[in-house]
């Protein structure tokens, strides 16, 4: 549990859920917009509620979540939940919240309350997806709604192109260090690539283009079926 203060420094992580389980209790509004994103990493989901939204119903159905439609005991966590990695409080109550806060806290997992960042052990930012570029924005919680539009502002300066940029870049990476250039060398090349009007071809849909600059820059193998880069989605 965080210390009230003026100020509180959270350290930014991203984390791969995708060999974890996650306890979310509530099956809520609040609860399903946590539960989204967190299907979408991947996770491995356990929902504690007598009720689920129509949305996480259907997860349920497709397998996507498991249920345990009942109401949140202490016990849930500190038995047989205990190895789960992630705990959310995101009941509409605020007393079951800070019940499951104490719980997790005390199985020694780590546990985001929503509405009562004191009761936290991390925050969620709000964050812009494309492909798999991601921007998070964080105001430490002190506003939610802040970060939001500072999110929405950067989704019109940082369009899908950007996402399909971070897929190539990426691809080329790879290439790079399997043929052992590391270094300056590759610092250069994608100081080159950056430099170029790369995201007007890809906005464009200017495969030709793009495949002719990275030849000339790289070599043979660097065009986009060479580096296993999707030509759709080229054009945005």
């Amino acid at each position: 549990m965080r210390r009230e203060s003026l100020y509180m420094s959270y350290y930014p992580i991203f984390l791969d859920l995708s060999k974890s389980h996650v306890i979310v209790v509530g099956g809520g509004r609040v609860a399903e917009r946590k539960i989204e994103g967190l299907v979408q990493a991947g996770a491995s989901i356990t929902v504690i509620s007598p009720r689920l939204t129509k949305r996480l119903n259907e997860l349920l159905e497709a397998g996507a979540i498991t249920h345990r439609p009942k109401r949140f005991a202490p016990g849930d966590i500190t038995t047989e939940l205990k190895e789960k990695s992630l705990v959310f409080a995101a009941s509409c109550k605020a007393d079951v919240n800070e019940r499951v806060a104490k719980a997790a806290q005390a199985a020694g997992l780590w546990v985001n309350v929503a509405d009562a960042t004191v009761l936290c052990d991390f925050i969620l930012p709000a964050v812009l997806e494309s492909g798999p570029l991601s921007m998070a924005v964080s105001t430490s919680a002190k506003s939610p709604y802040l970060a939001k539009a500072l999110r929405d502002e950067l989704a019109d300066s940082y369009g899908p192109e950007y996402g399909k940029l971070s897929e190539l870049m990426g691809a080329i990476r790879q290439k790079l260090l399997k043929n052992k250039k590391k270094g300056g060398k590759s610092e250069r090349i994608f100081s080159s690539i950056l430099a170029s009007p790369i995201l007007d071809w890809i906005r464009d849909g200017n495969t030709d283009e793009i495949d002719s600059f990275l030849g000339g820059l790289l070599g043979k193998g660097y065009t986009l079926k060479g580096l296993g880069v999707e030509q759709k989605g080229i054009k945005v």
